[in-house]
């Protein structure tokens, strides 16, 4: 079962906080929709707080040619079944980066799917019967950006901020003064959760019916997609998703986070027939859309692959590209490189 990287966030930074210094985590290598594939990249950076020498495993989602995917995808059918969920995230997540990286789309109409669809989740009748109206009222008072900052706010942990939530905070001030470790650290969390609540309290309010029982039910019910739709946009765009990949990577090399690409598992998982297909000859290219690349093998007991086929399979498909053997061997000694840099150290 998928597990987004919200879920580890705390982990990670109470991990940071004892002094480890370098992290990886797995994200966007199989997903439902491309859309959720690069959500799930951009969120392993952003909600894991990933940073210099830190890496990506796989990101499939940053590499596929998107017209590929689109054309696979329409010759099993043309249609994607979705958590409803899962589509009101990439809903919020692409609004967020139309806004925060400039790209050009519509946003009324998008704005308009995403409280169409949060109304479903959010106000759906099993979720409305036996709550009172102070409650809805409070509910309905949101605005586009406190449902994107409600979606942030998933890298806090939840757990602790339920106290604060429900106003069952006052032993705070002893916990804040413990001079154990964990303590410190819990502390440190309650302070950056309490500034979050004082920041947007409607998000707060908005993060936390997001763990409700009713709106996980309402979540996990299916919709179905249909890409043959020319509108809206976001649906089939192929232009558009590409247009994130790249938004998404340049966010990365800010940050000096590296992709640690694994060629065997995606040819066996994703929708590649064979390794020419692979996206990391796309990212090989010298251009600015193209992430810091590692190499890597996944699940060796079940794919028979190691770190030396691996590299085999990148040299013998660039002479099939027509590179010659030194500049082959050159691209493979740069990803070697990068390997060595990027490699976890004490």
């Amino acid at each position: 079962m998928y597990v987004g990287a919200e879920v580890f966030a705390p982990a990670y930074r109470y991990l940071r906080f004892l002094g480890f210094n370098n992290f990886t985590y797995h994200a966007g290598e199989d997903f439902i929709h491309l859309l959720s594939g690069i959500r799930a990249v951009y969120e392993a950076v952003y909600f894991l707080d990933l940073d210099r020498g830190d890496r990506i495993g796989h990101a499939t989602a940053l590499g596929i040619d998107a017209g590929l995917w689109l054309k696979r995808i329409r010759a099993a059918g043309n249609k994607i079944v979705i958590e409803q969920g899962e589509w009101l995230d990439n809903l919020v997540f692409l609004y967020h980066m139309a806004t925060e990286f400039n790209i050009d789309l519509n946003l009324n109409l998008l704005k308009d799917e995403i409280i169409k669809m949060f109304r479903n989740i959010y106000f759906s009748n099993k979720n409305i019967n036996g709550r009172n109206s102070r409650y809805i009222q409070r509910l309905s008072n949101f605005e586009i950006y406190d449902i994107i900052d409600a979606w942030k706010y998933r890298k806090i942990d939840p757990i602790l901020s339920f106290d604060i939530y429900y106003g069952n905070d006052k032993d705070i001030n002893a916990i804040m003064s413990d001079n154990f470790s964990f303590e410190k650290f819990k502390s440190k969390e309650i302070k950056n959760i309490i500034d979050l609540k004082k920041t947007n309290h409607r998000a707060f309010d908005l993060f936390h019916e997001y763990h409700s029982v009713e709106v996980i039910l309402q979540s996990k019910k299916l919709m179905e997609i249909d890409l043959s739709k020319s509108r809206p946009l976001f649906l089939s765009n192929a232009e558009l998703f590409s247009e994130l990949q790249r938004k998404v990577i340049k966010y990365m090399n800010g940050k000096v986070v590296a992709v640690e690409s694994k060629p065997t598992s995606n040819v066996r998982i994703s929708l590649y027939d064979d390794y020419s297909e692979h996206h990391i000859f796309r990212w090989l290219e010298v251009n600015s859309s193209a992430p810091i690349v590692c190499l890597g093998s996944d699940d060796p007991g079940i794919f028979a692959i190691n770190i030396r086929n691996e590299f085999s399979h990148i040299f013998l498909e660039l002479l099939n590209k027509n590179k010659t053997r030194k500049e082959a061997m050159d691209i493979i000694k740069h990803i070697a490189d990068n390997n060595r840099i990027f490699i976890f150290r004490k």
